[in-house]
C-alpha cells in the first residue's frame, strides 16, 4: 500500500528479554527516574539496544519516542530527553514520507 512506518521505543517503560514491554501489572513497569529515561533512550538511539529488566541486552530500533503524556513527570522526561539527545549529537525532526 505504500505506508511508510516508523519503530517506536519507549522513554518510561521497561523491557522483557524478548523485546517487549514489562507488563504494567509489574512492579518494574515504568521509570520514574527521569535521568535513566534519559539514558535508556541514548542507548536505544546511539547503541540500537535496550537493556532489559533481568540486564540483558536486546537490540531494538528507534526510530520515533513515545512518552506517556499522562505520566506525572512527562514534560520533565521530555524536556531531559531533548537536552541530552541534542547534547550528544542527535537530531531531532519528524519522519517525511515521499509524496507521489
Amino acid at each position: 500500500m505504500g505506508l511508510e512506518t516508523c519503530s517506536e521505543v519507549f522513554a518510561d517503560r521497561t523491557y522483557q528479554d524478548n523485546g517487549s514491554l514489562t507488563p504494567r501489572t509489574s512492579a518494574q513497569a515504568l521509570i520514574s527516574n527521569i535521568s535513566t529515561a534519559a539514558s535508556q533512550v541514548l542507548r536505544m538511539i546511539q547503541k540500537a539496544i535496550v537493556v532489559s529488566i533481568s540486564g540483558n541486552e536486546i537490540p531494538i530500533l528507534a526510530e520515533t519516542i513515545c512518552i506517556h503524556g499522562d505520566a506525572p513527570n512527562a514534560v520533565h522526561f521530555s524536556k531531559e530527553i531533548n537536552q541530552l539527545l541534542l547534547q550528544n549529537g542527535v537530531e531531532i525532526r519528524a519522519k517525511r514520507g515521499k509524496i507521489d
